[in-house]
């Protein structure tokens, strides 16, 4: 798994098992993209080997940061 990950271009961090969990496992990934995840998953997705992902950003304090100075405008305005 690891150098599937490794030959997109991302790293895995960690990996875990979750027993109990709705999910078997969760992992934490580095220098992933939504790009590289869609490519994940056509990989294993045919496979049946995978059923369900879900995937979710994890941010430094660093990195929230910098995004501050970005306006949210609400829809309609």
């Amino acid at each position: 798994m690891h150098a599937m990950f490794e030959s997109l271009g991302a790293e895995v961090e960690c990996y875990y098992m979750l027993p109990g969990s709705n999910y078997d496992f969760t992992m934490i990934l580095n220098n992933a993209d939504a790009k590289l995840l869609a490519a994940i998953k056509k990989m294993v997705g045919p496979s049946g080997a995978v059923i369900e992902t879900e995937a979710d950003v994890l941010m430094t304090a660093e990195e929230w940061d910098a995004v501050e100075g970005q306006s949210y405008r609400p829809p309609g305005n």
